[in-house]
């Protein structure tokens, strides 16, 4: 991964403490893997998610203005790309289903008459 490649256009480059940080060319994109439904797995024990949950709560409280600069910086970029891309797939939505409308003509019932 390298800030100038073209997919990572758009977004900030990284804070100083990271710059010299290995990541993977794709890190950045959302959706790269196919979901899938997860296999249950035996709990190993060694941390729970209450306690994970506040490691995590407790480490974001302590990183530095810069990174959270960036992971907001990050965030918004990502926000506006997903709206960009909704706007595009509603407006394809609704081409989609004037077609569908235009391609089927109204069908007409005859009610019997009751004698």
């Amino acid at each position: 991964f390298h800030p100038s490649q073209a997919s990572y256009a758009g977004l900030p480059p990284l804070p100083r403490r990271y710059a010299s940080l290995i990541l993977a060319y794709d890190w950045h994109l959302p959706g790269k893997e196919k979901r899938r439904k997860r296999k249950h797995r035996k709990s190993h024990g060694a941390i729970g998610f209450h306690d994970l949950s506040r490691r995590i709560v407790h480490a974001w409280k302590s990183v530095d203005n810069e990174v959270k600069t960036y992971c907001s910086q990050v965030c918004a970029a990502g926000m506006a790309a997903f709206k960009v891309a909704m706007k595009e797939w509603e407006r394809n939505r609704g081409m989609q289903e004037e077609s569908q409308h235009k391609d089927c003509a109204p069908v007409e019932t005859k009610m019997a008459s009751s004698k």
